[in-house]
């Protein structure tokens, strides 16, 4: 019985043993450039949209209303380093795991009931990652598709509506940094880091984009303010099931073959 019970104990210290020797790339250097593509808008008169990779305006100038709402991305080029989160679960809140991403601001305008406006837009956005001090990796490319309705300026609903249609980017890739150990997982995701902006799309903010209620997410923006989304991503050797504190918002799922990203579009 003893010998049993010490041959048992000697797996599990070896198998904690693999574990713990397993090695993992602990540190990336990243690069992510962002831009609008395939911006959609209403038919409408007076002044057209004013479109750059970065920001998107529509909304016609007047006496009464001088200035266009915009949906700008900032900064168009994040370049930073991100530690490796050895896990899943729900990553810590914790600087050296969360990577800045970039941020979308709406800056909210009450512009005339006949301006054109924004129906649709997509962020394109690219990722390199390099694993420190490893070589890198050919760049990734991931897609977010947003839906946006301008809500009528009469008092009634007032609040614009953003529906995110494609959900968090969550990919999974396999890399070999040729220390023996063969391909090892990790886990990318993108999430927003003020999920008190964020939340599931009821009433009639859901039906304004189209979406079902309570099923996608997305935020409403008030008039006359500006409203930012920031982003961040992680790498981990797990999937992450939540998005850590102040949200706490299930990760939409896609995947990665090897070393190239899979974007899930909504397109017809």
């Amino acid at each position: 019985m003893l010998k049993r019970v010490f041959v048992i104990l000697s797996v599990l210290v070896l198998s904690l043993f693999s574990v713990n020797a397993f090695a993992y790339v602990m540190t990336w250097d990243y690069t992510v450039s962002s831009v609008f593509i395939d911006s959609t808008f209403s038919a409408g008169n007076g002044d057209a949209p004013v479109i750059t990779d970065t920001s998107l305006s529509w909304g016609n100038t007047t006496l009464q209303y001088p200035i266009q709402s915009s949906l700008v991305l900032d900064p168009a080029v994040v370049v930073d380093n991100v530690d490796t989160y050895v896990g899943g679960g729900a990553v810590p809140n914790i600087n050296n795991y969360w990577a800045p991403d970039i941020s979308i601001t709406h800056n909210n305008y009450v512009i005339p009931g006949d301006s054109i406006s924004l129906l649709s837009t997509v962020i394109h956005s690219t990722v390199a990652l390099a694993p420190n001090p490893f070589n890198p990796f050919p760049a990734a490319t991931f897609d977010v598709d947003i839906a946006f309705f301008e809500t009528p300026n009469d008092g009634t609903d007032e609040n614009d509506v953003f529906a995110l249609l494609s959900g968090f980017p969550n990919f999974n890739f396999s890399y070999d940094n040729g220390d023996g150990d063969g391909l090892v997982d990790y886990f990318v995701n993108v999430f927003p880091s003020n999920g008190e902006v964020l939340s599931l799309l009821t009433g009639p903010y859901a039906d304004f984009v189209g979406v079902d209620d309570n099923t996608t997410m997305g935020f409403t923006t008030v008039e006359g303010q500006s409203t930012t989304l920031p982003f961040v991503f992680t790498i981990s050797t797990e999937p992450l099931n939540v998005v850590p504190e102040p949200g706490t918002f299930v990760l939409f799922g896609g995947g990665l073959l090897g070393l190239i990203f899979y974007a899930r579009r909504r397109r017809q």
